[in-house]
């Protein structure tokens, strides 16, 4: 089970020492330095190094358009291959092997200044993936045609705006991300992710944006920031046929809930930097689906339940270090295998990234999910939630060529002893001009005892993406 872990690990420390080789004759032959890896440590990209430009989309393709000086259209075209090396079957009964996606994207952003103190912003993508004609329809499941093989979506899509000195005003699809955490979720509560394709994206691009209204004050060295959301969304989670897909049955649909003011999510954050270290404070109610553990063919539609929230975030920047730290208290957690029981539940989350190294950000998050008044008994059956689960994140990333080339690895694992299943994914990025990016990689699947990762070991993906910015 161990295996693939350390192997990628000397993989990559391999392949870093013979490219840094390669960037030392090159800097002999030069003397421009490159800039410092890591401006900031917020809001990273996969790598935490690769220059990215803002949400889903790529450089400014029209600087001006009529009417409205100050906006911008930019864009990017990408096409996604990825190849399931092993044969294997579904739970449904499905075969997976060769060719699992071929999809052109293109997604759009118009955005600018609408006047002195007014920006706006409108972006979307859209997709169609070839890989299921390619293979043959009939070979899927009507949700996986559903849910995988196109999409036509808003993404962030929002004004803002100055209602005084002190206060800002934002209405719209908006991310929200609370808590300092980059790889795990304690405070990040707002937005739902899309989770269709496990260990291929980080987090910050499986976000999806959710309609709200957000009020932003600055009183004195305080960050105050109240939200209160207008639309219903899941998470995005692999669906009956996929081969991430757990059950042998499709899941029931979803009960009918309204975009009404008693169905919104709220939320209160509060923080401030105080002798070096940046502390923030959150509470918030949300309407959250449940967690598909226990779920059964026998349910008539699928719940959600409000949730409570209170939680802390800190970090503190020491040399080439930065510590961060996440506490948060859940409360009103039910689940299907646990009829009319409410639990609270209490995340723990201790993370540190370093750059000492040249070019390098190397990051380290692990977090712990203890539920209260469980019985362990009623806990150790297959269908029910464990008291106590423990999460790994790690990712290292480094730059070489001038920040032209980009290696990264990437790791998941659950349990103490990453028992309970794990993904790594290795992949590397070369930029061959300002526009043009080409990647490739592989993801690691390795089985565990959760019910999410049982018999997920077949479940590799070797993958190559083609990106053009506009």
């Amino acid at each position: 089970m161990f295996r693939i872990f350390p192997l990628g690990i000397v993989f990559f420390f391999n392949f870093c020492t013979v490219l840094s080789f390669d960037h030392v004759l090159a800097q002999n032959q030069s003397e421009s330095n490159l800039e410092q890896v890591l401006q900031g440590f917020e809001e990273q990209t996969i790598s935490g190094l690769v220059p990215e430009p803002d949400s889903q989309d790529g450089g400014d393709f029209l600087e001006s358009t009529e009417g409205f000086p100050d906006l911008k259209l930019s864009g990017s075209f990408s096409t996604h291959i990825s190849y399931s090396p092993f044969q294997h079957t579904t739970a449904a009964g499905y075969s997976v092997h060769g060719l699992t996606s071929f999809k052109p994207r293109l997604a759009l952003t118009l955005d600018g200044k609408l006047s002195e103190n007014w920006f706006m912003k409108i972006s979307g993508w859209v997709f169609f993936d070839f890989a299921y004609t390619m293979q043959g329809r009939k070979n899927y499941s009507p949700e996986m045609l559903d849910n995988y093989e196109q999409e036509l979506e808003l993404g962030e899509t929002y004004i803002r705006g100055k209602l005084s000195s002190y206060m800002d005003l934002t209405v719209g699809r908006q991310v929200v991300v609370w808590g300092k955490a980059d790889l795990l979720r304690v405070a990040d509560m707002f937005n739902p992710i899309d989770n269709r394709e496990r260990g291929m994206d980080d987090l910050e691009v499986k976000r999806l944006p959710l309609l709200m209204t957000r009020l932003d004050s600055y009183l004195g060295p305080w960050r105050v920031s109240s939200i209160v959301t207008h639309e219903i969304r899941y998470n995005k989670d692999p669906v009956f046929g996929h081969d991430f897909y757990p059950y042998d049955f499709p899941a029931s649909p979803w009960e009918d809930e309204s975009n009404t003011l008693k169905n919104s999510s709220y939320g209160l954050s509060a923080g401030r930097s105080y002798r070096g270290v940046d502390i923030e404070f959150y509470s918030g109610s949300f309407l959250k689906e449940l967690d598909t553990v226990g779920l059964s063919s026998e349910l008539p539609q699928r719940y959600s339940n409000r949730l409570a929230l209170f939680s802390m975030a800190a970090e503190k920047a020491m040399n080439h270090w930065l510590y961060k730290v996440e506490i948060g208290l859940i409360d009103g957690l039910e689940y299907y295998s646990l009829p009319d029981q409410k639990k609270s539940r209490l995340d723990m989350l201790l993370g540190a990234d370093y750059t000492g190294l040249t070019n390098t950000r190397i990051s380290l998050e692990i977090v712990n999910r203890h539920l209260f008044e469980l019985d362990p008994e009623v806990a150790a059956l297959d269908d029910t939630p464990a008291v106590d689960s423990l999460i790994w994140a790690f990712r290292m990333a480094r730059s070489f060529q001038r920040e032209k080339l980009y290696l990264i690895f990437l790791s998941y694992a659950g349990g103490f002893t990453f028992s309970q299943g794990s993904a790594q994914n290795i992949s590397m990025e070369y930029k061959i001009n300002d526009f043009l990016a080409v990647s490739a990689g592989y993801i690691f699947i390795q089985s565990g005892d959760n019910y999410l990762m049982r018999d997920m070991g077949d479940n590799d993906r070797i993958f190559f993406k083609l990106n053009y910015n506009f």
